[in-house]
């Protein structure tokens, strides 16, 4: 096939490719290149694309390869235009410019047909390659923005750099003339794509569309055609009349009038062909008036009447809702959404993971009670795998309850995927493991600082996608436990805003008295308690070990701990003060412990006294 490269010339083996040999880099043979700059894609179609991103032209990598016998002479009847066809060249730009002329993104459109976003980067003359929020990389100063992937950004040059971008700002394609059309009572006309509004604009009237095409209108965009009269020209698919219906749907009570012109209803086009398409078989301005002039404004169908409506205080409460069970009592009910926090070190994992498995085996552990057996997905972003590994087989050993089946629990590791798991702060990302997500009823995350790259840790905004992702698994009956780091003050790091939603907060952090010779040893803080209060709220003291191969779990409660370790100290000749500064502790509840101790037979009365009278030989001797 002309300007496609020769796949039993082997491509990939040939150039050392890194990744896999449909979408890899490697060295570029146009230049010097002792990293890798060359990426090589290829298409559903079969045409095989070639950027360079050490700036070589397509034509030179071609040259290059083709000099090497790795790319097909190219026919000398093809055109030059046809062989750049072949490799992905941009045949249109579509500048998206906003009210005040600035331009905001920008569409470009290459062949073999696909499409490509880009935005104004902040230095003059550069390129951001996409418009969502997250983290973007870049082979050095003076060079586009692209977005991050871990294993491409490890081949780039020592001066690459890598940073983090809020999302675009999203306009309407020829916004300055829907502005002036809306404010001046012109007919606006919504196509499906940049192409269709400048063919349609090109007969005199005002067009528009929004950014990638069908299923991509945002409410944002509503308002910008307030008072308008509009036309919607949707596309002869199915996708194509949902999208007109829904824009339809959400103008309605915004614009003026909204009508919307089914061009197959008045030509024999063919499936997916559109408005330019009509215009190319003879269509004109006049045509197109008289047919709009016919239209009778727009009415929501059956289908599209909402489907969500207000209820009535009496039609509430008739509903037989279910009462939610709980999945571990008393901190995870059933479509329950739990964070746990702590500084890093400290357990947060070995709780997270030992929960997991109590909840796919039906075992209670640390007095954390479980009725049955529920099926888990567990997303781990930052261990080895080889350190969760052992764990977790520590962790199994502990039980004598299993799984069901095998499917009760099933994990994924960034360390065990090719490129790590994706960003669960994008919608690509999302996708990705809901498509894995499968009859799990409980996800757990760990930990959000891994799994959510995109977005800025300190911003509300930024936790939003998140935020919206662990809801949807609750509308659909999951449980989500989020995994988190806690930041230098003790507190959950980041927004705030994350623990709106959530039913359960629960803080791990050192005793007072810990050192780091005794391993996972933490106090269990129910910061947040939504449906469980008195005894279940209570913190305690828990301590992970590891015998004989086996995890083994104990709990403490706070008080019997900080009695013990009263006790203890009173034993080694310290007086109340002495103890209570060792402690971190009031002397006054240092004095109730140890009564305490002295009551349940803990510590003998004979040494509480001497504690005593050292407690007053120290207060006499004040000056």
């Amino acid at each position: 096939m002309p300007g496609q490269a020769n796949p039993d010339l082997g491509l990939f083996r040939a150039l050392k490719g890194r990744g896999k040999p449909d979408d890899f880099m490697a060295s570029c043979p146009a230049h010097d290149d002792r990293n890798p700059s060359l990426h090589v894609t290829t298409t559903k179609d079969g045409a095989t694309l070639v950027h360079c991103f050490a700036g070589c032209t397509q034509d030179a990598v071609i040259d290059a390869l083709r000099d090497k016998g790795l790319w097909p002479e190219q026919p000398r009847t093809e055109s030059r235009k046809e062989a750049k066809r072949q490799t992905g060249e941009i045949v249109a730009k579509y500048d998206y410019i906003t009210a005040d002329g600035e331009l905001a993104h920008q569409t470009l459109r290459l062949e073999p047909k696909s499409f490509r976003q880009r935005r104004p980067a902040p230095e003059s003359g550069l390129w951001i390659w996409g418009l969502t929020t997250g983290e973007y990389m870049r082979m050095g100063p003076a060079k586009d923005w692209l977005p991050y992937r871990e294993s491409r950004f490890s081949e780039f040059p020592i001066e690459r750099e890598r940073t983090t971008f809020g999302a675009a700002n999203l306009v309407l394609y020829r916004l300055p003339d829907v502005t002036k059309a809306a404010a001046g009572d012109t007919m606006i006309f919504i196509c499906e794509g940049e192409k269709d509004a400048d063919n349609i604009a090109a007969l005199g009237f005002v067009s528009t569309t929004c950014a990638m095409g069908a299923g991509k209108w945002r409410a944002e965009y509503n308002e910008s055609l307030r008072g308008a009269d509009v036309v919607l020209l949707p596309h002869n698919d199915e996708p194509g009349r949902d999208h007109a219906e829904h824009v339809a749907a959400e103008l309605r009570g915004v614009a003026k009038r909204v009508r919307l012109l089914d061009i197959a209803e008045h030509w024999p086009c063919g499936a997916g062909q559109d408005i330019s398409d009509w215009l190319a078989a003879g269509g004109t301005a006049d045509k197109l008036n008289a047919l709009v002039d016919a239209l009778p404004d727009w009415q929501p169908s059956g289908d599209n009447k909402p489907s969500v409506v207000p209820l009535t205080a009496i039609e509430f409460l008739s509903l037989e809702i279910p009462r939610r069970e709980i999945i571990m009592s008393p901190w995870l009910p059933e479509k329950g959404t739990v964070m746990i926090y702590s500084l890093r070190g400290v357990g947060k994992t070995l709780l997270g993971l030992t929960s997991a498995y109590a909840i796919a085996a039906g075992a209670g552990f640390l007095g954390f009670q479980i009725e049955r057996p529920r099926k888990i997905l567990y997303l781990d972003g930052e261990m080895p795998a080889q350190t969760m590994q052992e764990r977790l087989a520590a962790i199994i050993g502990g039980f004598s309850e299993e799984p069901p089946t095998p499917e009760h629990f099933r994990i994924l590791l960034s360390d065990l995927t090719e490129f790590g798991l994706p960003d669960l702060g994008s919608p690509e990302g999302q996708a990705w493991v809901d498509a894995r997500v499968g009859e799990a009823e409980v996800i757990v995350a760990d930990n959000i600082s891994t799994l959510v790259r995109s977005g800025k840790e300190n911003e509300a905004e930024g936790w939003l996608p998140m935020q919206s992702w662990a809801l949807r698994h609750r509308r659909q009956g999951r449980a989500v436990i989020l995994l988190h780091h806690a930041g230098k003050g003790g507190a959950q790091r980041g927004t705030s805003k994350r623990e709106d939603v959530l039913d359960t907060v629960i803080s791990l952090r050192h005793p007072a008295d810990y050192s780091p010779d005794q391993g996972a040893r933490f106090e269990v803080h129910f910061e947040k308690c939504r449906g469980f209060y008195g005894n279940g709220a209570q913190p305690f003291e828990a301590r992970f070990e590891v015998r004989d191969g086996a995890a083994l779990w104990t709990r403490t409660e706070i008080v019997d701990a900080e009695r013990s370790r009263v006790v203890a100290a009173i034993k080694e000749g310290l007086s109340i003060r002495e103890a209570a500064e060792e402690l971190g502790m009031h002397r006054s509840r240092v004095e109730r412990l140890k009564r305490k101790a002295v009551e349940l037979g803990e510590l003998a009365a004979t040494v509480a006294s001497e504690t005593a009278e050292v407690n007053a030989s120290v207060s006499v001797s004040r000056p």
